[in-house]
């Protein structure tokens, strides 16, 4: 299949992973299709989609996935330089979005687990307008959903 445009970005975080290894057939699809988007971006190859190392080291600590499995489906990237002293794991996360939020795609979906989406939800970096306009948050059936919706975009534009 050709290269896409896809219309968001994800950035994903341990907890959705931790969440989809609950079922293993559920688990190959989600990354099959995140890796198709991961792979076949015109914008971002192999870096559509984004993980923190931390949470990148998190999802692989108990062995349930290899490593190799999630650098198929996101890039890991190091926490930047200005948010270093940022303490809260979810300010960090949505103020990185924010800080990728001006580049087309200009919408991006945290992909988190449906307990800690309140997390992202209630976040003080989350309040203004325009950050939830840019940035939503997706967890559980509708993640799947919306997983599902960007991998077959590449079928309507037929």
């Amino acid at each position: 299949m050709a290269e896409s445009n896809f219309p968001v970005r994800f950035f994903i975080d341990e907890n959705f992973i931790e969440c989809i290894l609950k079922d293993k057939e559920t688990t190959i699809d989600i990354f099959k299709k995140l890796n198709y988007v991961h792979t076949k971006s015109i914008q971002y190859p192999f870096c559509h989609n984004i993980i923190f190392d931390e949470s990148f080291m998190s999802s692989i600590k108990d062995k349930q996935i290899r490593g190799q499995a999630i650098l198929g489906v996101a890039h890991p990237i190091t926490t930047p330089d200005f948010l270093r002293g940022e303490k809260d794991f979810y300010s960090k996360v949505i103020r990185y979005c924010i800080s990728i939020g001006d580049k087309v795609p200009r919408k991006i979906y945290i992909l988190t687990s449906e307990d800690k989406e309140k997390n992202y939800t209630t976040n003080p970096h989350y309040k203004d307008a325009t950050v939830k306009q840019a940035i939503k948050i997706a967890s559980g059936q509708s993640a799947i959903d919306l997983i599902d919706l960007v991998f077959n975009i590449q079928f309507l534009k037929l």
